[in-house]
């Protein structure tokens, strides 16, 4: 479980080699049967940070796989209880948008918004501002910085809810910075 925490604090500040090491680290470590709350946690984790390390240039056919992979465990789960994994899923559907280079973004902002309303439903603050923040990552890229600045400000209210300080005040530098 520690490695989980691990993965997320490296995602959350961008050091993507230690966030790859305790995703493999997690892989290993999982015993048991697979379709534990922990266990798909653990590979929504480990998906996001292939998809990261994809962004990244790092091993990347092998860690879409990887990313694609967890993404059909948990879709294969979320049979079962739908409401508990699909913004999951489309969270990790949206990441994976971003690399197909024929999308337009609004498509992709939509899928985001989706997952975004998905993760509401449930309360997932943690992935709500996730959500956010990956948005707003992914439209400074296409040279959008006003969406993109909304959407870090957004990110930033949800991870002050969430009670993630260090994540808000991140967001707000961010923002400040551009």
């Amino acid at each position: 479980m520690h490695y989980m925490f691990g993965m997320e604090l490296a995602y959350m500040h961008h050091n993507y080699e230690d966030m790859r090491q305790m995703a493999e680290l997690s892989r290993e470590s999982q015993s048991g049967s697979k379709p534990t709350l922990t266990a798909a946690m653990l590979d929504f984790e480990v998906a996001l940070c292939a998809i990261a390390s994809c962004r990244q240039g790092v091993r990347k056919t092998q860690n879409m796989k990887l990313a694609k992979s967890q993404l059909k465990d948990i879709k294969s789960w979320g049979k079962d209880n739908p409401s508990l994994f699909s913004h999951w899923i489309a969270f990790l559907e949206a990441e994976l948008m971003t690399f197909k280079p024929n999308k337009k973004i609004e498509s992709i902002c939509t899928a985001y918004m989706d997952a975004f309303s998905q993760a509401r439903k449930t309360e997932d603050l943690r992935v709500m501002a996730l959500i956010r923040e990956r948005l707003g990552d992914y439209l400074i890229t296409k040279d959008m910085k006003a969406e993109a600045l909304m959407q870090w400000n957004k990110a930033a209210d949800v991870a002050e809810d969430w009670g993630a300080m260090a994540l808000c005040r991140k967001l707000r530098r961010r923002v400040d910075e551009q």
